[in-house]
């Protein structure tokens, strides 16, 4: 199998890329040492690695699902990708479970990527991007979505390249490695794809951290004027879409870390922000309750919002919750019926807010779902 973008073409292994591997494993290893540079390289020898490939060449259907491609710019063999499989939690889905011929999604994983460009006069020149791009297209047309990248704090090039792909932050865990007696923090990126027509939007979601204050308000009260606007009387949508009343709100919920919060973006882009806590009604013990979801009027109806409810959704879950609450305006038809459609339906409990009215929905999970 060939896959050629750009200049860049990713390729099947060969047998003649055997003598490459053991050059860069043996003797040339500025790469590996540059990408994790607190491990050690075991060196390799010739005749078994020769064995193995052969063992894997051969063993490689046409219509296997490709874990590994070969890196070739203008004739030469320069680096691999690589693929695995991990779960909602970052947690390695084990090799022995996965069917070759299945996508991620159908094997209950999430695509992870791997990218090394094993000659040194290469780097600096884009090729990375554009081999993990042809990467992701292949997996696209798959029907694979959603791919994780890990490195960790210190790992420049690679968070440059990360970012131009759209990448975002999703995991950090402080001082996993340490490098010339400095603690550098392992992360774990995500890049999210959805299809509208003809057009591609690659979205991200992740966590909120403190400093994202500014623009959590920013999207609520930007969100509240386009949505609310015949909903809300004037005087008091004015008054609760002060930007600075909502930096303050959002900035004391993140010092006090209270409550899970989101933020997707779309292209790199902040659009979306959701926020979900313990129920604060006392006639619903045992219950989630989704406090808001808010996002920006540009990109309505483009499915982001479907996307947001459904991380909500598998995080709520994942925390071992059963039912899930949310209050919406009882005039807020739109609202409603997006809801509904992701398998909400009304209670009779109604109560009054900001002299309007809301509406109480629930959702209860699935057995098999909790």
């Amino acid at each position: 199998m060939k896959i050629s973008f750009d200049e860049v073409i990713l390729r099947d292994y060969q047998l003649s890329d055997v003598e490459d591997e053991v050059r860069w494993t043996n003797t040339d290893t500025a790469w590996f040492y540059s990408d994790t540079p607190w491990m050690t390289l075991e060196p390799v020898d010739p005749d078994e690695l020769r064995a193995d490939m052969l063992d894997v060449m051969s063993g490689l259907s046409e219509n296997a699902i490709r874990w590994r491609f070969e890196i070739e710019v203008a004739g030469q063999h320069i680096g691999m990708v690589s693929s695995y499989y991990l779960d909602e939690n970052f947690e390695p889905t084990p090799w022995e479970s996965i069917d070759q011929c299945k996508n991620a999604e159908e094997n209950r994983s999430i695509r992870g990527l791997g990218i090394e460009i094993c000659e040194m006069s290469f780097w600096g020149r884009g090729i990375s991007g554009k081999a993990l791009t042809a990467f992701m297209e292949y997996y696209r047309s798959l029907g694979e979505h959603r791919f994780f990248l890990e490195t960790w704090s210190g790992n420049a090039r690679m968070l440059g390249c990360a970012g131009k792909l759209g990448f975002s932050e999703v995991k950090r865990q402080k001082g996993t490695y340490v490098v010339d007696d400095k603690a550098y923090d392992g992360l774990v990126l995500e890049k999210r794809i959805i299809v509208t027509g003809d057009i591609t939007m690659h979205y991200s979601i992740r966590k909120v951290t403190l400093g994202d204050e500014s623009t959590l308000a920013f999207i609520q009260t930007e969100s509240w004027k386009a949505a609310f606007a015949q909903i809300i009387p004037a005087e008091l949508l004015e008054k609760y879409t002060n930007i600075e009343r909502a930096t303050a709100m959002y900035k004391q919920l993140l010092l006090e870390k209270k409550g899970n919060g989101y933020i997707l973006s779309v292209e790199g882009k902040p659009h979306c922000i959701a926020w979900w806590d313990t129920s604060r009604e006392k006639n619903m013990p045992g219950y989630a309750e989704i406090i808001c979801i808010h996002s920006l009027k540009d990109n309505w109806r483009q499915g982001y919002g479907s996307k947001m409810v459904d991380k909500l959704l598998s995080d709520i879950a994942s925390a071992g919750y059963a039912k899930v609450m949310l209050w919406v305006f009882e005039a807020n038809e739109r609202a409603r019926k997006f809801y509904e459609a992701k398998g909400f339906h009304a209670t009779d409990i109604v109560q009054p807010a900001f002299e309007s009215s809301e509406i109480c929905y629930e959702l209860i999970f699935p057995k098999n779902d909790r």
